[in-house]
């Protein structure tokens, strides 16, 4: 009988072994393939009944509209807001497990990957708070906030409320975004749903100067003072458009007066040069024909050239720099 059961241990220790050389080489290490079928055939689906976006920038206006915030010299801002989803189950909200939220920039391409959000529902103080705010941005109507407010009553237990946060920075491009929201229950059955808000356009304009001295200059020759797009710099000018769309910018010099003798140098002697373009002559607006694109540091830089007849003095005057008007 030991033969026999030895023969046979040689025997399964056979097998094994050749059921594990069979179509493969030897290695230290391996990667298969893991597949599962989880839950989904028991009971109803749960359901989205509302979304919404708080931190509406824009009540006249339908919808959410988010406006952002500019940036502050070389940093970005960020714009924080609250999304919001109300759900319900057939099956009673005791079986809702889950709630996960995506946003999408206005291309598609995702801004976040999925988050899961969190549940408010046992903080009537919050969701009471929020639907508040939605009934005065027009968000919700006012039998729908009726409806919520029953339904969400620890009492009644009809309905579950759950939040997000978000941000945008200063630099993010405006448009409609995207947001996705997909419910689950206990079962793996789920919902999804889709609601949108606006991130509006902001034009700004951030300076790392606050004068222009051009230092000792001679009669009739042209002095320079040159940019940089090293914002640490403010004796070589930079200029940085602190919102999310591309602006441009006018230049108007006013009149320079000497500090001793009070003679007047005229704004036509200065200049200045943007983006490869050189304008002469500041004493009327100049639109600049490039445009400062977002958060991108650009290099500004000015010169003077006192005409024949200037009189030995110190001038102080002002250069005043704008975002110029769409369509000027």
């Amino acid at each position: 009988m030991q033969k026999i059961m030895r023969a046979l241990g040689m025997l399964l220790i056979l097998v094994v072994s050749t059921s594990l050389a069979v179509g493969q080489e030897a290695q230290t290490d391996a990667s298969v393939n893991v597949s599962a079928q989880v839950g989904g055939t028991t009971g109803d689906a749960p359901f989205i009944e509302k979304m919404f976006v708080l931190a509406d920038d824009d009540l006249l206006t339908n919808g959410t509209q988010v406006m952002p915030i500019p940036g502050v010299g070389d940093e970005k801002s960020y714009k924080d807001f609250d999304k919001y989803v109300i759900v319900s189950d057939p099956n009673g909200i005791a079986d809702i497990v889950r709630v996960y939220e995506k946003l999408f920039y206005p291309d598609g391409t995702l801004v976040s990957s999925e988050t899961t959000c969190t549940d408010i529902t046992s903080n009537p103080e919050a969701y009471t708070a929020a639907l508040d705010d939605a009934l005065e941005a027009g968000l919700i109507s006012s039998d729908e906030y009726e409806d919520y407010i029953y339904g969400l009553n620890d009492a009644k237990r009809q309905l579950k409320i759950f939040t997000v946060e978000n941000s945008l920075s200063s630099c993010d491009p405006a448009g409609s975004y995207e947001v996705y929201f997909k419910v689950v229950d206990n079962y793996g059955l789920y919902y999804e749903d889709r609601t949108n808000f606006d991130y509006l356009a902001l034009k700004a304009i951030g300076l790392d100067f606050s004068e222009i001295n051009y230092g000792s200059v001679t009669v009739n020759v042209e002095k320079w003072v040159s940019g940089d797009e090293d914002w640490e710099t403010p004796a070589k000018p930079t200029i940085k458009n602190e919102g999310n769309d591309p602006l441009q910018i006018s230049v108007q010099g006013n009149e320079m007066i000497g500090d001793n003798l009070q003679q007047t140098l005229s704004a036509d002697a200065l200049s200045v040069e943007l983006l490869g373009e050189h304008v002469y002559g500041l004493d009327q607006p100049v639109i600049l024909e490039g445009f400062l694109q977002p958060c991108t540091p650009t290099q500004i830089s000015f010169d003077i050239k006192p005409p024949l007849g200037t009189a030995a003095d110190t001038y102080r005057g002002t250069v005043v720099i704008k975002i110029a008007a769409d369509g000027s």
